[in-house]
């Protein structure tokens, strides 16, 4: 077990493996939890936005989609990663919530994390 491991063991060349507090993963899981479903909602909305203001201008749905390549999908994600990049992610308290869910509230300069 890594809990009664000698350190000079856990490194080998340029990899080095550290123990990690207890609970950390838990923490951890929760935020990307959070970090994911960001991305994919901005995501979606990027696709939605596109796909509206082509059947604004006309365009038949069907044809939008089939149009869509794995490089617009790209460029999307990319584009949704770079709207919460930068952020500070703070860890809150948890909120006592009727439907328990974790909730992300931005402040000026940071994206806090509830229910974590």
């Amino acid at each position: 077990m890594l809990e009664h491991t000698d350190t000079k063991e856990l490194q080998d060349g340029n990899i080095k493996a550290m123990l990690l507090p207890p609970q950390l993963t838990a923490i951890c899981q929760h935020i990307y939890q959070v970090i994911l479903e960001t991305i994919k909602r901005n995501y979606h909305r990027k696709l939605l936005s596109t796909v509206i203001d082509k059947t604004e201008e006309g365009q038949d749905i069907i044809e939008i989609f089939k149009r869509i390549n794995v490089r617009d999908a790209a460029y999307w994600v990319k584009q949704a990663w770079a709207d919460i990049k930068g952020y500070n992610y703070q860890i809150m308290e948890q909120d006592k919530g009727d439907d328990g869910n974790m909730k992300m509230e931005s402040t000026d300069e940071s994206i806090m994390i509830k229910n974590c």
